[in-house]
């Protein structure tokens, strides 16, 4: 039966999980390795449905595929935290040419673009040529935005302050050329936002800035106390 899926669990896009199972698996926690939970819990994720409608077979052969493509940690070969090889517990499996090219046509067709011919060589160019095409997906980028700023406001104090000198650090090491792209990227993001997004974000600026107001004139000690 043709009722089988391949996955990716994906946290600060990049992809650290591949796994396969009927369609409701890829949302489940449970049967989750530890080192699977410790991600997630500091992290988060995402998750991305990449083939649907294999048989159990070609379901684990995409698995073996995937999690050689990205490596594993538990190697050092990539981000995987995946703890076998795939294809229930497979190692060393041989793909034939066939299976290669099923693969390659699957993947080219849903995602877009091609898979490259050398996993090893393009293991980190694919990684980041996979997520940006991931990016440019309408509902991914509104999860992403949410996540981060989920994430910030969860931070403790002094993790928010290094997390502003990190930004502040990249972005002096930005060339002219990459700050005035940032620019115009965001210039246009303002023009495409609706009156509804606007107002939102004027609220949100307002009441940043009455914040910064108060941390400027109140002492530590009583910021904390009315917090």
């Amino acid at each position: 039966m043709n009722k089988h899926c391949v996955y990716f669990h994906i946290n600060n896009l990049v992809v650290f999980y591949v796994g396969i199972g009927n369609y409701k698996r890829p949302y489940s926690k449970r049967s989750r390795s530890q080192f699977w939970k410790n991600v997630v819990k500091k992290y988060g994720y995402t998750i991305d449905i990449i083939h649907t409608e294999l048989t159990f077979e070609e379901a684990c052969e995409l698995e073996v595929y995937y999690i050689n493509l990205f490596g594993r940690l538990d190697t050092g070969t990539g981000t995987l935290v995946n703890l076998t090889d795939g294809g229930d517990g497979s190692i060393g499996y041989k793909h034939s040419d066939e299976s290669r090219n099923k693969i390659r046509e699957s993947w080219t067709k849903y995602r877009g673009f091609e898979l490259p011919e050398n996993a090893e060589e393009y293991k980190r160019e694919y990684q980041k040529h996979y997520t940006r095409k991931y990016r440019e997906n309408a509902e991914v980028k509104i999860k992403y935005r949410k996540y981060t700023r989920d994430k910030y406001h969860n931070m403790s104090d002094s993790e928010k302050e290094e997390h502003k000198i990190k930004k502040k650090t990249y972005r002096d090491s930005l060339s002219d050329e990459q700050k005035e792209k940032n620019k115009e990227y965001h210039r246009k993001y303002k023009k495409a936002m609706s009156a509804e997004q606007k107002e939102k974000q004027r609220k949100r600026n307002k009441e940043n800035m009455r914040k910064k107001r108060l941390e400027k004139k109140l002492p530590p000690f009583i910021l904390n106390s009315t917090s």
